[in-house]
């Protein structure tokens, strides 16, 4: 299977010993399946998927003893015997729940409540004596909750689940010494017995801080050590950018619908959705438009699982391959600021979820520039110099350079056209080259395509989110390409733009379906509501067509269709292909661009590209020569938006849309963000 970091291999080593007739001996212990270094375990949850029952024991050690038929012991290594954190009242629970605390002898207890990714809830420390202790925990947050107990010299774990959240506020409340002690509180009911017979099927989850869950299962019979090869958060962190190319997190569709070379024309009652896609296209988007509320989230998805990951791996041991993972993940929360700072502009800089203010400041987006650059820069030592297209690799980072000093002009007032320049080399001199058949990149098994340097790796079953095929075919392509659904007959390019393409250039064809369209045994398709052959006429008449002032025909066969993704016989809602974030051809255009405004020639990087694509080579390309062959080459890869900016033209006027001023070069912040943080309202 191509996506290698999804697919995460679960490998368990057993190290089997003698045992007792009734009683085995169950140890744990935690890798880092990439580094393989030894993990600190906060604690392993025990289901009995035969009986129906569960335990967990806590870390960092963590041990049990199970007795056939007649339940268990807990070893918690952890603790020096000052206190016993017990398993409390009902859990799940809704809305609060008890904890119990056996005290060895007097000492000072630190209790916190964090939630699932390690954030710090509620606190309460105190001097509590020998004896047997009730705490109450409530929460107003659903889901998974840690509830950790500390007297300085040991801690102990518990996993909570709150069913109903309640309240108002994350809270601890110590509501007294109970006058049972630690037996009789067992015996009381506190805690549900743990059943174990002989063979029974036991499921094992790990947690670990920084880390996801890893599960095993197995019936054991003898005493055994289970070793789990967990994974890091940073996987989390690019499962983040799923979203980016389909409606969820629509980054892709700002970047295009915005653009002059792609829009999402409204054909009678279809594809109207209250006038959302000709706000973008017009850029009349307002800060409560569905684009710019559901981006922003994306983003901050994006850069809130990065600090998060971050948070958790500064508390584990600093090895060499654990500060290596670090630098690669700062290196993609580089990649979701970027895109940050490239739609919004100013915004909260954070590199901690932890710590970070309730209410944040924006942060200038020239001082992010400094810091996104200070930060790869930094990394770059550290990272992996090979091609991994899914992976924030030496490469990746310095593609993502190149792509901001390529727009420091835009970001800060100051242009950094010869580090950008730099950049390029570096990459253009990297383990990549330019595929001889121009739509290589784009096939739905493009993971190896020797031009992609970073990707999304999009699959039709394990990894959803690209439905470009679904926005722009028409309705009964499906019989063209044997779909398993039906397309939605939408995004169409523009027409103008499509005139930019010379007759003779292979992308104008290869990139875009339009003409007689057949269906796959050679039959012409008929429409199926004017029954007239399906000829798709590429020059759309308008933005908005009713009828009657458009005819049936127009509303439903006009606009040519997007086809450089390939589509495959027999495609599902999701491609499968991968997404290049960065692809070398790219960089020969953005080398060009920077020899160009550094006043030397850019052709020899401009015309490998035309050649392959069938058409004669410049003499002296011109900025405005430029600007229309990254157009032609880069169309539907979510760039055209900043180029337009970049080179001045996001303003002009070009089909269906007028001129406006340059407070457009940025998406407002959304309302229910600033709603939420009036911060953020402040300039």
């Amino acid at each position: 299977m191509k996506k290698i970091f999804l697919l995460i291999q679960l490998s368990l080593s057993v190290i089997m010993g003698f045992s007792q007739t009734n009683k085995i001996t169950l140890t744990f212990a935690g890798n880092d399946a990439q580094t393989h270094t030894i993990l600190v375990l906060q604690s392993v949850l025990i289901r009995n998927l035969s009986a129906g029952c569960d335990t967990t024991v806590y870390g960092p050690n963590p041990s049990i003893i199970l007795t056939n038929s007649l339940g268990i012991r807990e070893n918690n290594p952890n603790s020096p015997g000052s206190f016993t954190l017990m398993p409390g009242g009902t859990n799940p629970f809704h809305g609060s729940t008890d904890v119990f605390i056996q005290m060895a002898r007097k000492e000072m207890l630190k209790l916190i409540i964090a939630d699932a990714r390690g954030k710090n809830l509620a606190t309460l420390t105190g001097e509590f004596p020998a004896g047997l202790h009730k705490f109450k925990i409530t929460s107003p947050q659903a889901g998974l909750l840690i509830l950790n107990a500390s007297d300085g010299h040991a801690s102990a774990s518990k996993k909570l689940i709150n069913i109903t959240p309640d309240g108002v506020k994350n809270e601890i409340v110590y509501t007294g010494l109970m006058e049972k002690n630690l037996e009789n509180a067992y015996k009381s009911g506190v805690t549900s017995r743990f059943i174990f017979r002989m063979g029974d099927v036991l499921s094992f989850s790990a947690y670990s801080i920084g880390y996801d869950n890893e599960t095993i299962i197995a019936s054991p019979v003898q005493s055994a050590t289970y070793v789990f090869q967990m994974t890091s958060h940073t996987v989390e962190a690019y499962l983040k950018l799923k979203p980016m190319a389909d409606d969820e997190g629509w980054w892709f569709l700002a970047q295009e619908i915005t653009s002059d070379e792609l829009c999402a024309p409204t054909r009678g009652g279809d594809w109207d959705d209250g006038g959302k896609w000709r706000n973008m296209y017009r850029h009349t988007w307002s800060n409560d438009d569905e684009s710019v509320s559901r981006m922003w989230g994306a983003f901050w998805n994006g850069i809130n699982t990065c600090n998060i990951a971050l948070d958790s791996m500064r508390q584990l041991p600093q090895t060499a391959g654990m500060v290596s993972k670090m630098k690669e993940l700062q290196v993609l929360r580089s990649f979701y600021y970027y895109l940050l700072i490239d739609n919004y502009g100013d915004a909260p800089y954070l590199t901690t979820y932890r710590n970070a203010p309730a209410m944040p400041f924006k942060t200038r987006k020239a001082a992010i520039f400094d810091s996104l650059v200070g930060t790869i820069r930094s990394a770059l030592p550290y990272l992996k110099n090979t091609d991994l297209k899914y992976t924030a690799t030496k490469y990746m980072g310095y593609a993502l350079l190149a792509k901001l000093c390529l727009n420091a002009g835009v970001y800060t007032g100051t242009p950094r056209w010869d580090e950008a320049n730099l950049y390029c080399d570096t990459v253009i001199t990297g383990p990549y080259s330019l595929e001889q058949d121009l739509l290589a990149p784009f096939k739905t098994n493009n993971q190896n395509s020797t031009e992609i340097i970073f990707s999304i790796p999009y699959d039709e079953n394990n990894f959803l989110g690209f439905r470009l095929h679904m926005r722009t075919l028409h309705y009964q392509h499906n019989l063209r390409f044997n779909l398993m659904v039906g397309p939605w007959n939408g995004f169409a390019i523009v027409p103008t733009f499509f005139d930019t393409y010379e007759p003779t250039d292979k992308r104008r064809e290869g990139y875009n379906i339009y003409g007689l369209q057949y269906d796959v045994y050679g039959n012409v398709i008929q429409d199926g509501i004017t029954h007239l052959p399906l000829d798709i006429d590429p020059y759309l008449p308008a933005l908005n067509m009713q009828s009657p002032q458009y005819t049936m025909a127009q509303i439903r066969t006009t606009g040519a269709r997007v086809m450089k993704y390939e589509i495959k016989l027999g495609a599902k809602e999701n491609l499968s292909n991968d997404f290049p974030i960065f692809r070398l051809t790219d960089f020969y255009l953005m080398k060009a661009e920077a020899m160009i405004r550094l006043g030397a020639s850019g052709d020899s990087w401009i015309n490998p590209v035309r050649t392959r694509a069938g058409v004669s080579p410049y003499t002296g390309a011109t900025l405005s020569d430029l600007l229309a062959e990254r157009g032609r080459e880069l169309y539907c890869e979510g760039l055209r938006r900043q180029d337009l900016i970049r080179f001045g033209k996001w303003e002009s006027a070009w089909w269906e849309k007028l001129v406006h001023g340059t407070e457009r070069r940025t998406f407002p912040i959304p309302k229910w963000a600033t709603d939420a943080n009036p911060n953020l309202l402040l300039p």
